[in-house]
């Protein structure tokens, strides 16, 4: 948490040491996928030997918008994310991810039809690891009394990131073709209790903070006061 403090005030400080005169308008949405790292080594210190170790890689997809003010950005995401699935013997585990926030940001930094911003956001998500035993020749043993569940979990997210976004944009039109990359931190903040299936157990004490990178394509308008 330090961390992410000394951040934010870092951030701060380079908003004032770049603050334009300028005003900027417009607004944006794209359609992002990219890749997530997320710790899962906390779930694979609780598991027991016999079950496949999670790997912390995930392909995540999911949608950004936002609303430019005088640079003041103030926007929202959603994004799904799918691990790797892992197998060992007859055992597979398929984690996956979710999560929802609310953005604010300032864009430090324009250029004609470029603009770039830090961001910060606050909201949740949630964790899933689907337990499946496939039965087949040669299965061992069975050594669990149910063979299809899932642990979850929900947690409070803080984000820090940064964005960069291009528009294509005639005279003529007010809006146009958008791309962007967009970079950030994810800090789990309070994990609420797991579950198996819809009952509560006592899981393990984990933080799947991570960072990832999206690229986003969509559309937009920007222009200047």
């Amino acid at each position: 948490m330090k961390k992410l403090f000394r951040v934010s005030i870092a951030l701060c400080v380079v908003i004032s040491l770049h603050a334009q005169t300028e005003d900027l308008y417009g607004s944006a949405g794209h359609f992002r996928f990219g890749y997530a790292n997320h710790n899962l080594s906390g779930m694979n210190a609780w598991l027991p030997d016999y079950y496949p170790s999670l790997k912390n890689d995930f392909v995540t997809v999911g949608g950004t918008g936002y609303i430019l003010r005088n640079r003041v950005v103030l926007g929202g995401e959603g994004f799904g994310s799918i691990g790797t699935t892992v197998v060992r013997d007859t055992l597979s585990l398929a984690p996956s991810m979710g999560r929802g926030m609310l953005n604010v940001g300032y864009v430090i930094l324009d250029h004609n039809d470029f603009v770039f911003y830090p961001l910060v956001g606050f909201g949740g998500g949630g964790t899933t690891i689907r337990v499946s035993e496939n039965q087949g020749f040669g299965a061992i043993v069975n050594r669990l009394k149910e063979t299809d569940y899932t642990f979850s979990n929900s947690n409070l997210m803080l984000s820090i990131s940064l964005g960069a976004d291009t528009y294509f944009i005639s005279e003529a039109k007010k809006h146009g073709f958008s791309m962007g990359l967009r970079a950030g931190y994810i800090y789990c903040l309070q994990n609420s209790n797991w579950k198996k299936n819809s009952t509560d157990i006592a899981g393990p004490n984990m933080n799947t903070s991570g960072f990832y990178f999206t690229i986003g394509i969509g559309g937009g308008r920007l222009h200047r006061k």
